[in-house]
């Protein structure tokens, strides 16, 4: 490839990494293959500008461009680090779009999931933390935890956590899944659960549909990220009655504590529930502590933390009248 090529594809690159629109990153695509035909960043970028039902259309174009990706950067004398290689970034782009497209493929039929597309989806997802183990770029535990549920792979569930250095909401929730599914003590699963939330409290708002999605463009990093989890964790607690109840006790509980629900049936409906089970004497006097706290020096996590405390004690309560 002559010099000029090589500085033409490096301004191309430069847009493509600031492109604001599908159409901006469409026509950048089109030009890199232009100049490279078999141009990887470009192929990635061309897949990546169709709106959902063309990416699935030309999903062979991802996995040629993959299968030729790998095959480029396993040559090397050495792995590339992905912080410091477009190759590298390239490779990892590609596993992990190719793996979510084939999570979705397996769930297009909800009563009937491909199994099969899962455990492709599974071994890309492996393949993704072999080459980014740090996660500095690409969210690889967070789909393998994901995969590892639809399979029903509880103790490499177990197992995973044990390597992990810190928690994460994936782990997390993916471990009171598995507590659940394996007979573990009813007191711990709540526990668990109320761990899980404190990580990330509106993942279950979001998941149950108590709050929205945000709207594309709309959200935040932060707001991003949580409806990230919500959008992967939404299928494996939705699987089962026992699931639900084990998520929505808390998290309807927790919500009705910090003034999350808007829905006035729903409050109504709650205050039923807790009515009977007793303890609605209790759940006001909760909130209205919570509501004492002084708004203006308390951080909203930090008010969230203590209404999760709340949360406990009153789960635990429920539990005892059952």
């Amino acid at each position: 490839m002559t010099e000029d090529k090589v500085l033409q594809l490096t301004e191309l690159y430069e847009r493509l990494d600031t492109a604001d629109t599908e159409d901006e990153l469409k026509e950048t695509a089109e030009k890199i293959l232009e100049l490279d035909p078999k141009n990887a960043c470009g192929r990635l970028a061309l897949w990546k500008s169709m709106d959902i039902d063309e990416a699935v259309d030309n999903l062979e174009l991802l996995e040629d461009a993959l299968e030729e990706q790998r095959a480029h950067v396993q040559a090397m004398d050495a792995m590339p680090s992905v912080s410091d290689s477009r190759d590298a970034q390239v490779y990892g782009s590609m596993l992990l779009n190719l793996a979510q497209s084939y999570l979705s493929l397996a769930w297009a039929d909800d009563e009937n999931p491909d199994l099969d597309r899962e455990e492709q989806a599974l071994e890309l997802g492996r393949e993704l933390l072999q080459l980014d183990k740090k996660e500095e770029f690409f969210p690889a535990r967070d789909l393998i935890y994901r995969c590892m549920l639809d399979l029903q792979m509880y103790n490499d569930i177990f197992r995973m956590l044990e390597d992990e250095d810190e928690p994460s909401v994936m782990g997390e929730h993916a471990r009171v899944m598995a507590m659940l599914e394996t007979g573990a003590d009813a007191g711990e699963v709540r526990d668990a659960m109320l761990y899980a939330m404190s990580l990330a409290s509106d993942v279950p708002t979001l998941l149950l549909g108590i709050w929205d999605m945000p709207e594309d463009g709309n959200a935040d990093e932060d707001e991003e990220l949580t409806a990230m989890y919500a959008n992967y964790l939404a299928v494996p607690w939705c699987s089962s009655e026992r699931r639900i109840t084990t998520i929505s006790v808390p998290a309807f509980l927790f919500c009705y504590l910090t003034d999350r629900l808007e829905d006035k049936k729903e409050i109504k409906a709650l205050e039923e529930c807790y009515e009977t089970l007793g303890i609605l004497d209790e759940v006001r006097k909760a909130k209205e502590r919570i509501q004492a706290l002084p708004a203006e020096e308390t951080q909203l996590e930090e008010i969230d933390s203590y209404a999760l405390g709340e949360t406990a004690q009153l789960v635990e309560k429920m539990a005892e009248k059952e």
